[in-house]
């Protein structure tokens, strides 16, 4: 039953959030990324440093007995969610624990985030995760979607989800699975990244989400495949290798897709 109230609980917690949780990350975040920057004795140059999105992210704090509320954002309870999808038959059980992971990573504010990092360094979060969008069971395949494409916007997820999930992704694409919540997964990897998006070719899955866009009854669908499309198309070195796979610009910019991403800018 706990974790049923902890699934309820933890929907659109953040805003609840004691303001010293959220201002203790931030200050950390601060003091990593200044510390950073003191190299040898000549405080006014900047080091130049890989930024791995791993090591930037702030986590939560161990705590051996959390009290009250504060078993929402503990890194005890996320392990708890995480041992559960392992460990129990309940379907009920599971989505619950689903859905209290989607919840707590649900958002751009300092918490998701800061719950992404700490799933992240956990063993396995991502493999536990992908079971189950190769389970029969629909409505957990669909929970296991929902919290990828909220851990997909978080850049401590994104080269791991690119190296291990897609191609269960374009499995569940040419099936016709969830093709909206799987192209805004796909939206978030390639958005900043024409390393993701060279994967997302390779992987092809392209040629899903041209035929997609050029579909007459479903909106949703087209909308976002057309985003992505032109995502896709905007990574300029990819050109070369879209010609390698005989894509063509009209693939990417077309009638159909323009009108999709105008019909957003209205909006």
């Amino acid at each position: 039953i706990s974790v049923h109230i902890l699934h309820n609980l933890t929907y659109e917690f953040e805003p609840e959030l004691p303001k010293k949780i959220t201002r203790c990350s931030s200050e950390s975040q601060k003091n990593v990324a200044s510390e950073r920057t003191r190299v040898g004795c000549f405080p006014r140059r900047t080091a130049k440093v890989t930024k791995d999105p791993e090591e930037e992210s702030p986590v939560l704090k161990e705590q051996t007995s959390p009290q009250g509320s504060e078993y929402l954002w503990s890194s005890i309870t996320m392990r708890l969610y995480l041992s559960l999808l392992v460990c129990s038959q309940n379907v009920t059980t599971q989505l619950a624990a689903i859905g209290a992971l989607h919840n707590a990573t649900a958002g751009s504010g300092e918490m998701p985030k800061i719950v992404a990092a700490t799933l992240k360094r956990e063993k396995d979060t991502l493999k536990v995760i992908e079971t189950f969008l190769q389970k029969k069971d629909e409505n957990l395949m669909k929970a296991a979607i929902s919290l990828t494409r909220n851990l997909s916007q978080h850049r401590v997820f994104q080269s791991t989800i690119v190296n291990k999930m897609l191609p269960e992704i374009n499995n569940l694409l040419a099936e016709r699975k969830e093709v909206v919540p799987l192209c805004q997964i796909l939206i978030n990897l390639c958005w900043n990244s024409t390393e993701n998006s060279r994967a997302v070719l390779e992987e092809d899955i392209l040629p899903k989400i041209i035929y997609t866009s050029k579909l007459e009854n479903s909106y949703e669908e087209i909308k976002k495949a057309s985003i992505l499309l032109h995502i896709m198309w905007n990574h300029n070195e990819l050109r070369k290798d879209f010609k390698a796979k005989r894509l063509k610009k009209s693939d990417f910019i077309n009638k159909n897709t323009k009108r999709a991403l105008e019909a957003v800018k209205e909006k």
